[in-house]
């Protein structure tokens, strides 16, 4: 179990090692990633703004409260707010920059094939099919994402333990989310429907878990969260090929 915990965590850094093999096509990786952060980074601080005035709203309290008490519990929903807000923004980023740079991924993706063998029956997609796909995954993703954010959220008011555990939910459901869209574009090169990309992923719940969480918490990392996205795409490539039994 935690060996392969483990091996999943250094799928994302051999990924890591392409931007020493092909530099050029791994820059050219970093700017659907720094659009969307820039986006998201945006959101997420309008959002810190009127975060306690949307708690204060949301917790219309008796006056014969205790000012203290009342205080406590408005911070502890905002903070709550902001939790389930990054683990949405997480999820959300990695949906995105795919889905917009598409294209860019698939020929990162594709180098990594081509360094190991290749794809024994590759399966091509036109360009428009591409985005137009992207685009779906990343809407259904949104929808699953919301859900969370909203679960982590709830869970996190729960006095004492609240933000712990909805930081823990957050980072284990999102690294299940983050890792089933990274090897997307491995899973259809190869003509893998949804269903079978998932009960592959379920076969090997510890290595993804391990290469997903690593790829959340880097995301998390504003520098890291640009830099790194390349390098988890070329590391889900890797991953894809371990568990199909192809060489790498």
């Amino acid at each position: 179990m935690l060996r392969q915990f483990g091996r999943g965590v250094r799928d994302l850094w051999r990924g890591a090692r392409y931007w020493s093999r092909r530099p050029g096509l791994m820059l050219l990786g970093l700017l659907p990633a720094v659009v969307v952060f820039a986006a998201l980074a945006a959101l997420l601080l309008a959002l810190a703004s009127v975060a306690p005035a949307i708690a204060t709203w949301l917790t219309p309290l008796p006056r014969g409260w205790n000012d203290e008490v009342r205080t406590v519990l408005r911070a502890a929903l905002t903070l709550a707010l902001m939790v389930g807000a990054l683990a949405l923004a997480v999820v959300v980023y990695a949906a995105l920059t795919l889905a917009i740079g598409a294209p860019v991924y698939e020929r990162i993706s594709r180098a990594v094939e081509a360094a190991h063998g290749g794809i024994p029956a590759p399966v091509r997609r036109p360009l428009v099919a591409q985005v137009t796909e992207g685009v779906s995954a990343a809407l259904r993703v949104l929808l699953t994402a919301t859900g969370l954010g909203l679960a982590v959220a709830v869970v996190g008011i729960v006095p004492v333990v609240g933000t712990s555990a909805a930081a823990a939910l957050g980072a284990l459901t999102g690294a299940r989310l983050v890792a089933d869209e990274l090897v997307a574009t491995p899973c259809d090169a190869r003509g893998l429907t949804v269903g079978e990309r998932r009960r592959l992923l379920r076969r090997h719940r510890w290595r993804v878990l391990g290469f997903g969480l690593s790829c959340y918490l880097v995301f998390l990392i504003p520098g890291g969260a640009i830099i790194l996205m390349p390098a988890a795409v070329a590391g889900a490539t890797l991953l894809t090929r371990d568990l199909l039994g192809e060489m790498t």
